[in-house]
């Protein structure tokens, strides 16, 4: 009778943790795609709260499960601290990325759908988990960055507070260039791109005397950085079209090259100078 009554009560026990995981389950679903996420709500806040839920949901079965077994809340503690000397043993780095995604779920210094350059590597953050947080790369390759990692190091983040960016072109042209023309065309050419804000306006700068050209950078801002690339693309090639309407030139990078002729040369050129003195004297 003892031994069906802890086997009925360990069986009572898995069964409340699986049922309480499977609710914490309903109700991140919800907010994924139930009546929930018809809450107006940002994305990243959105994500936040649905890997908040699976982890409390996690926490809050497996102490309900072990309470159901008969288990008190000292049997709790001595399995926490168990857990905390396991820990200590080598499941540092396990518990670190744990507090670590805690921490960006409640900090938030990064987003699902932000902008990011984590250590290098650049990307779209497409999930934060409780261990990572996953990136999307330009090439559409995925990168599993450890939490930990993220914490511990600086991060760039181009979509922290909005989506305004900056854009900006460098050209050159040559000595002989207008140089209020250059100015003029390009702001005039940043001014006609319906994605360029007016407010701040664009800008032009004289950056340097090169040795082959005079170097300027137009600057101008975006609403939505993602827009970036195309923007960028358009105002490249409408500088060289009106680049070349307008005679501006972009120089090609020059090299003047002296040789140093051997004596053999320098007797033929010496005997070349002293026949063409005598085809003058007649």
């Amino acid at each position: 009778g003892a031994v069906g009554g802890v086997v009925g009560a360990i069986l009572l026990g898995i069964i409340c943790f699986f049922i309480s995981l499977s609710l914490f389950k309903m109700l991140k679903n919800s907010f994924a795609t139930g009546n929930l996420s018809k809450i107006d709500m940002d994305d990243g806040v959105r994500n936040s709260i649905m890997s908040l839920t699976g982890f409390v949901g996690f926490i809050f079965s497996g102490i309900l499960a072990i309470a159901v077994m008969g288990g008190s809340l000292s049997s709790i503690a001595i399995i926490a601290g168990a857990l905390s000397f396991g820990a200590g043993l080598g499941l540092q780095n396990i518990v670190s990325n744990l507090v670590a995604g805690l921490t960006i779920l409640f900090e938030r210094p990064i987003k699902v759908g932000d902008w990011v350059i984590i250590d290098g590597q650049e990307g779209i953050v497409k999930q934060i988990n409780m261990r990572s947080t996953e990136l999307e790369t330009w090439s559409k390759s995925n990168i599993i960055i450890p939490n930990a990692s993220i914490l511990s190091k600086s991060v760039i983040n181009m979509t922290y507070t909005d989506r305004l960016g900056r854009i900006e072109i460098k050209v050159g042209v040559d000595y002989n260039s207008d140089i209020e023309l250059v100015k003029k065309t390009l702001l005039e050419i940043a001014q006609s791109n319906p994605k360029v804000l007016a407010n701040p306006a664009p800008s032009v700068a004289f950056t340097d005397l090169a040795d082959n050209s005079l170097n300027f950078q137009l600057n101008c801002f975006t609403a939505n950085i993602y827009d970036k690339g195309s923007i960028s693309n358009d105002l490249r090639e409408k500088i060289i079209i009106n680049f070349r309407e307008l005679n501006i030139n972009i120089p090609f990078p020059q090299q003047v090259i002296h040789l140093q002729p051997d004596e053999e040369q320098l007797s033929e050129i010496s005997d070349k100078n002293k026949l063409l003195e005598k085809i003058k004297m007649t």
